[in-house]
C-alpha cells in the first residue's frame, strides 16, 4: 500500500506497510525506501523494512524495530533497533544509529561483521560498530572492541584486535 510521497527538492520517500500470517501469529512488516531523485539516475538508495515503525516527535525521527534490515549500494545492516536522522529540511539519510545484534555484510565480498551497537552515516559513508565485534571475512577473522569501515575506499580498522590471518 503506497501511502504517499514525501515532497523534497532532490530525495523521494516511499512507505509500505504490510501484513500477512504466518501460521497461527499475525506478523507485520514496514519498509521505507529513502533516495535521491538525480537528475542522472545516480541517487543512492536506501530501503529500510522491519517488523514495526514509530514516530518519535521530540526529534523528528523514525524508529524501526524488530527484524530490522537497511540495505545500501554498498552494505546490508540488520539490528533489532534502527534510529533515522535526516538531513535538515529534507527525507535524504543523514545517520542510522542501530542497536541489539547488529550485523553488517560488505555486498558481493563475503564478510560478515557482528557487534552491539553501530553509527552508519549515509553522506560521509562512513560505520562505526561497537561492543564484541566479531569479524568474518574471507582470509580474517577477528575479535575487537571497535570497528570502522569506509564505503568509498573500503578501508577497516579495528582497536583492540586479537585474531587470525588464513591464507597467505
Amino acid at each position: 500500500i503506497r501511502t504517499g510521497d514525501v515532497k523534497g527538492e532532490k530525495s523521494g520517500c516511499f512507505w509500505a506497510f504490510g501484513m500477512g500470517f504466518g501460521g497461527t501469529s499475525l506478523m507485520a512488516q514496514v519498509a521505507m525506501d529513502l533516495f535521491e531523485d538525480e537528475s542522472d539516475g545516480a541517487g543512492d538508495r536506501v530501503t529500510i523494512t522491519a517488523n514495526s515503525v514509530s514516530y518519535r516527535t521530540e526529534d523528528n525521527r523514525p524508529v524501526f524495530t524488530g527484524n530490522v534490515m537497511v540495505t545500501t549500494t554498498d552494505i546490508i545492516l540488520k539490528s533489532d533497533e534502527a534510529i533515522i536522522q535526516f538531513v535538515d529540511n529534507t527525507n535524504d539519510l543523514e545517520t542510522l544509529e542501530m542497536t541489539g545484534n547488529v550485523s553488517a555484510e560488505n555486498d558481493g565480498e563475503g564478510t560478515l561483521v557482528s557487534a552491539q551497537w553501530a553509527h552508519y552515516n549515509q553522506i560521509d559513508g562512513t560505520l562505526r560498530m561497537e561492543g564484541e565485534i566479531e569479524y568474518i571475512g574471507p582470509r580474517l577473522r577477528a575479535k575487537g572492541d571497535v570497528y570502522t569501515y569506509d564505503t568509498g575506499t573500503g578501508d577497516s580498522t579495528f582497536q583492540s584486535v586479537t585474531g587470525s590471518v588464513e591464507g597467505g
